[in-house]
C-alpha cells in the first residue's frame, strides 16, 4: 500500500518532513540502518536543543555558566541572579585567563570609574560567593577580581 492509499502513513510522512528529519524509516528495519538513523536523530536533537553547548563554561561538577544567555546553572537549574551579579559574572567569565581591575569592573557595571562604588562591588561579590562554589571568585590584592574554574 502506498502513502497515497494509506492516509495515516501520509500524515506521518508529512509530520516527518515538516519536522525536517533527514531519514524516513520503513519497516522491517535492518539493525545497522536503525543504529545509523538513531545516531542521526540524536545528533540532530543535541544540535537543536543545545546549539551553544560548546560555549558553556564548566565551573565544577555541578555549576555551569552559559555566556550566551548569561545563566548560572546548578545541577541543570538556573540560579536567580540580580542584574549586577549577572553582569559581573559575564565580565569575569569573558576571560578566565586574566583578572579585571576595579576600574574595569566599575566602568563595565556602572559606566564610570568612581571608587565610591567599591563597597557596592564588594557586596555584589559577597552575594555571588554565596551562590557559587567556594573560591571561584578570587580577589587580586589592590587590583580587582578574577574567576578561577580550575
Amino acid at each position: 500500500m502506498s502513502a497515497k492509499d494509506n492516509p495515516l502513513r501520509e500524515c506521518n510522512l508529512i509530520n516527518i518532513l515538516q519536522n525536517q528529519l533527514k531519514d524516513y524509516v520503513v519497516e522491517p528495519i535492518p539493525p545497522h540502518i536503525l543504529k545509523a538513523t538513531a545516531n542521526k536523530l540524536l545528533h540532530a536533537i543535541e544540535n537543536t536543543t543545545n546549539p551553544t553547548t560548546s560555549n558553556i563554561i564548566k565551573i565544577d561538577n555541578h555549576f555551569y555558566w552559559n555566556p550566551n544567555n548569561k545563566q548560572l546553572l546548578h545541577k541543570q537549574k538556573e540560579l536567580n541572579l540580580t542584574n549586577m551579579e549577572r553582569r559581573l559574572l559575564s565580565l569575569l567569565f569573558s576571560s578566565t585567563s586574566r583578572g579585571f581591575s576595579y576600574e574595569e569592573i566599575f566602568i563595565y557595571l556602572w559606566q564610570d570609574s568612581y571608587l565610591q562604588k567599591h563597597e557596592s562591588l564588594k557586596t555584589i561579590v559577597k552575594q555571588l560567593r554565596k551562590k557559587l562554589p567556594k573560591d571561584i571568585i578570587k580577589n587580586i590584592f589592590n587590583y580587582g577580581y578574577r574567576i578561577d574554574t580550575n
